[in-house]
């Protein structure tokens, strides 16, 4: 009888990477409720209505996301429930949203309760500057902001109204620079959203803005993962593009705004660059561990980036039912069992669904956590 040869000795099994071990641990003692994270920016999305057309806007790729406006009554109760016992928690109310903010009418009175309710927190928006600020009413709103982004995706006649349809370029440059007067107390920046069609004309706005005396500009990419825009758009990503042109058009851009002393804000360049996720098991995005939610009248997405079709975010509510944003706080939302359990299934690769093609959706073999998240409870060390 033949005999085995069997090891006693129990298998060891294999040791997580150092940064998965430590993000596993925080999210077990997050769901245990002994770490609460915290975030500077409160998110509240006022419209999904716009004025216009833009290639790459999956709002309009998805009519059933198009839902109007949230009513004045929702916004108190949104602003009533998270300023209650976080208002010290907050730096910033950001009312930027998935459409124009101009188009909910009753801005004015949202921005006068933000300032009366919330005394002291800076107010962000991001608008596409079609609505002139020589209107008494829209003066009065503009004049409320602290932080101004002016969405202007190309630095030429063509290529803006290419993008920006129906806006006319002549139009939102004379409303640029109508701002810049009006609002002389506001940070203004103008924001590209760039890809094939237009990084090439990023040194050209970085001349634009100088010449309209706006200090600062932000390039970031189009981060395209609607399924109907991937199959129009996708090939105009700007991550298939020679990594050496990107560079040149970086560097160019660069120089430009030393010279102009204009602020170049833009995506880290390795990330713009990258063609294939880097080869390994985990995911390395840490957007849910430093921004908070974004709010949409019912629901809750945990990014402003992930695929927004109405089946997707009825499956995420279905799968983890982060609740009610006017009757659960911002905060307790982004701390919730279903918000941790976001976060495993993220950094496991399990977010495939809800993340789609995300330029940010990448992986490695292990991940680091940054240093400078924001702890309300607990330790990250």
């Amino acid at each position: 009888m033949e005999t085995l040869n069997i090891d006693p000795t129990p298998s060891k099994t294999k040791e997580l990477p150092p940064g998965v071990k430590k993000m596993k641990d925080l999210i077990e003692k997050g769901k245990r409720g002994e770490l609460r994270l915290s975030f500077p920016v409160l998110q509240i999305n006022i419209t999904n209505k716009c004025n216009l057309n833009c290639v790459w806007c999956w709002y309009r790729e998805d009519e059933t996301f198009s839902e109007g406006h949230l009513s004045l009554e929702d916004f108190n109760r949104f602003l009533d429930v998270n300023l209650t016992e976080d208002a010290n928690k907050y730096d910033v109310v950001n009312l930027t949203s998935g459409g124009e903010i101009f188009m909910n009418r009753k801005i004015y009175e949202i921005m006068s309760n933000v300032k009366e309710k919330a005394p002291g927190k800076l107010i962000w928006i991001a608008t596409n500057a079609t609505f002139t600020p020589i209107n008494e009413k829209n003066k009065k709103c503009y004049q409320m902001v602290d932080i101004m982004n002016i969405s202007i995706d190309g630095a030429t006649k063509e290529t803006f109204e290419y993008i920006r349809t129906p806006a006319k370029f002549e139009k939102v440059i004379k409303n640029i620079s109508d701002l810049v007067e009006v609002c002389k107390e506001t940070s203004i920046e103008l924001a590209m959203t760039v890809s094939q069609i237009n990084v090439r004309e990023v040194n050209e706005l970085i001349e634009l803005a100088a010449e309209l005396k706006v200090p600062s500009v932000w390039v970031g990419p189009a981060v395209i993962t609607n399924k109907n825009l991937l199959e129009k758009l996708g090939g105009q990503n700007i991550h298939e593009m020679p990594h050496e042109e990107i560079d040149q058009i970086f560097a160019t851009a660069k120089k430009t705004a030393e010279e102009k002393n204009v602020r170049f804000n833009h995506t880290d360049l390795e990330i713009l660059k990258e063609k294939d996720a880097p080869k390994g098991k985990y995911c390395n995005c840490l957007y849910p561990w430093k921004t908070g939610p974004f709010a949409y009248d019912t629901y809750i997405i945990p990014c402003c980036l992930m695929v927004q079709e109405k089946d997707m975010r009825d499956k995420l509510k279905a799968r983890y039912d982060f609740g009610d944003p006017k009757e659960k706080s911002a905060m307790d939302i982004y701390n919730s069992e279903a918000y941790w359990q976001f976060r495993e299934d993220l950094l496991n690769g399990d977010a495939d669904d809800f993340c789609g093609k995300c330029i940010y959706y990448r992986f490695s073999e292990d991940v680091e956590l940054d240093k400078d998240l924001r702890v309300e409870k607990g330790s990250i060390d």
